[in-house]
C-alpha cells in the first residue's frame, strides 16, 4: 500500500454538502522553497483537464486526470471523460480531439465527482500538493466544479511553468512540450489530460532534480526588488488571460530587461537606483488616446513606438495594467498568401526592390488582408492598397518620408502615415530612397526575427 493509498483508507473526504449550501473552495499558490520541495520530492498529484472553452464559469471540464507521485514514481491514478451537458464547441476539438459522440456516454460531473474527490482526498484537505501546468486554468476549473456542486476544498497547488521560467534559460517559450523536450520526456498523445498529467509530474520531478545544482536556487528572494520581480508582476496579472506558457524575461541588452509574448517584445523594464522606467509598445488608436497622458511625459519623441514612463516604485506598476495588456499578443508572421490580379504584381515590384538593396527573398512574405495588402519582410510590413477608379497609394512613414523628400498625402486618423499614390508600376521608382530607409529598418530586426519567427 502506497503513502497515498494510507491516506485515503484512514481519511475518506466528505462527499457533496447539501447543494443549497454554498461550498467554500479555496486555493493557494504556494511558495517554492525548501519545505515545499521536500514535500514534492516525497509525494504530489499532477493534475490536468481538457475543457469546452477558456472560461471556468461558463465552460467546463469534459476530460479530468490526477496522477500520484511518491518518491518520482507513479503509484496511482484516475482519469475519466465527463459529460459537460452542452455542445463541444469546434474549437475545442480542434485542440482536444474530443467530440461529442465521445462525450454521450460519459458521466455528468456531478456523478463522477464523488469518485473524483474521493481519489484527492488529502489534496482537497491541503495535504498533499498538486502540480499543474500552467496551473491557474486548470485549479480555476477545479475549483469551479467543485463548488457548482457544493463540494468544500482547500486546495494548495505548485505550477512548474513558472519554477521552470526561473530554472531552465535559453528556451524559446515554456510551453509544456517544449520544457518536456528539453529533458527529454516524450509526449505521445498532447493535449489529453492522462497523457498531459503524466508529462506534468516528469516534468516536476527532473525540475526538484535542477533546482538541487549547486548553481540554483530553490527561491527567488530580494530584499530590493529587481527587473525580474517587475516582470514576473505582469506575467501573473496577465496570466489569467493569456497562455502563460508563452511570457518569456530576456536580459537582451545591459541596459534593460525584456518581456516577450511569443515573438512579441512588448514590454521593457529598467530598475536600479539610479534608473526606473518601464516601456511599452504603442501605436494606432492607444497611442492617439495617450498622447497627452502624464504618464508618458519621459517619453518626448511620441513618433516612435516605445514610450517610456518613469516610477519611483515596485508599488506603481499597478497603473501600467492596460498598456501591457493591450501590447500583450503574439505577432503575426505573414505566409505566401494569395494576393488579387491587381495586387500581384505591385507586390513583385515591392520584392526586386527589397531583393536589389539585399534582401534574402525567403524571409519576404505576401499577406492579403482585409482592406488592403502587404509586402513583409523580415517581420515589417510595407502596407499597399489598390482601387478600381482611384488612384492606388502605399501607405509611408511621413517623419521617413518627409526626411527623403518623398511627395505624399496625409491619412486621417492616421497622424504618423501617409499616402504614396500611384497609378502604374514604374512610379514606384520614386519610392526608391523611401524603400532603402526601411530595408535599414527591417535589417536592424533580422536577429531577433530568425529567433523568434517560428513560435
Amino acid at each position: 500500500m502506497g503513502f497515498f493509498d494510507f491516506f485515503k483508507k484512514n481519511n475518506e473526504i466528505d462527499n457533496a454538502k447539501n447543494y443549497t449550501k454554498e461550498a467554500e473552495v479555496l486555493s493557494q499558490d504556494v511558495t517554492f522553497d525548501e519545505e515545499t520541495s521536500s514535500k514534492l520530492k516525497n509525494i504530489f498529484i499532477a493534475l490536468d483537464t481538457e475543457t469546452t472553452g477558456l472560461s471556468p464559469k461558463n465552460d467546463r471540464i469534459v476530460e479530468f486526470s490526477a496522477i500520484v507521485f511518491e518518491h518520482g514514481k507513479i503509484t496511482n491514478s484516475i482519469s475519466t471523460l465527463i459529460n459537460p451537458e452542452m455542445k463541444m464547441p469546434l474549437d475545442a476539438q480542434k485542440i482536444n480531439n474530443i467530440t461529442d459522440e465521445m462525450l454521450v456516454e460519459a458521466p455528468k460531473e456531478r456523478e463522477v465527482l464523488s469518485k473524483i474527490s474521493g481519489f484527492l482526498n488529502e489534496a482537497l484537505r491541503g495535504n498533499i500538493l498538486i502540480c499543474a501546468y500552467n496551473a491557474k486554468f486548470d485549479i480555476g476549473f477545479l475549483c469551479s466544479m467543485l463548488k457548482r456542486n457544493g463540494f468544500d476544498a482547500n486546495i494548495k497547488y505548485v505550477d512548474p511553468l513558472l519554477l521552470a521560467r526561473n530554472l531552465i534559460s535559453d528556451l524559446s517559450n515554456y510551453k509544456q512540450n517544449t520544457v518536456a523536450a528539453y529533458f527529454n520526456i516524450e509526449n505521445t498523445n498532447s493535449h489529453r489530460a492522462e497523457n498531459d498529467a503524466v508529462v506534468c509530474g516528469q516534468i516536476m520531478w527532473k525540475l526538484l532534480q535542477e533546482s538541487e545544482l549547486p548553481t540554483r536556487t530553490l527561491s527567488i528572494k530580494h530584499d530590493n526588488k529587481t527587473e525580474e520581480d517587475i516582470c514576473n508582476y505582469f506575467i501573473e496579472k496577465l496570466s489569467s488571460k493569456k497562455d502563460a506558457s508563452l511570457f518569456k524575461i530576456e536580459h537582451r541588452s545591459k541596459d534593460y530587461t525584456s518581456l516577450f509574448y511569443g515573438n512579441n517584445n512588448f514590454m521593457r523594464v529598467k530598475y536600479t537606483p539610479l534608473s526606473k522606467w518601464i516601456s511599452f509598445s504603442m501605436f494606432g488608436e492607444i497611442a492617439k488616446e495617450n498622447m497627452d497622458n502624464p504618464l508618458f511625459d519621459a517619453q518626448k519623441n511620441k513618433n516612435q513606438f516605445q514610450w517610456k514612463s518613469k516610477f519611483n516604485s515596485f508599488d506603481e506598476l499597478s497603473r501600467y495594467i492596460e498598456f501591457a495588456e493591450n501590447g500583450c499578443y503574439v505577432l503575426k508572421v505573414a505566409g505566401d498568401e494569395p494576393l488579387s490580379e491587381a495586387e500581384q504584381p505591385v507586390a513583385d515590384y515591392l520584392k526586386n526592390m527589397l531583393v536589389a538593396l539585399g534582401a534574402d527573398p525567403k524571409y519576404i512574405k505576401y499577406r492579403h488582408l482585409s482592406d488592403h495588402a502587404e509586402v513583409v519582410y523580415l517581420g515589417k510590413a510595407i502596407d499597399f492598397k489598390m482601387y478600381k477608379k482611384k488612384s492606388n497609394y502605399i501607405k509611408v512613414d511621413k517623419k521617413i518620408a518627409t526626411k527623403q523628400r518623398i511627395p505624399f498625402i496625409p491619412i486621417p486618423n492616421l497622424p504618423y502615415y501617409g499616402k504614396y499614390e500611384f497609378t502604374s508600376l514604374e512610379e514606384l521608382d520614386g519610392l526608391q530612397k523611401y524603400i532603402e530607409a526601411e530595408f535599414k529598418e527591417m535589417e536592424k530586426n533580422k536577429e531577433s526575427f530568425l529567433r523568434y519567427a517560428e513560435l
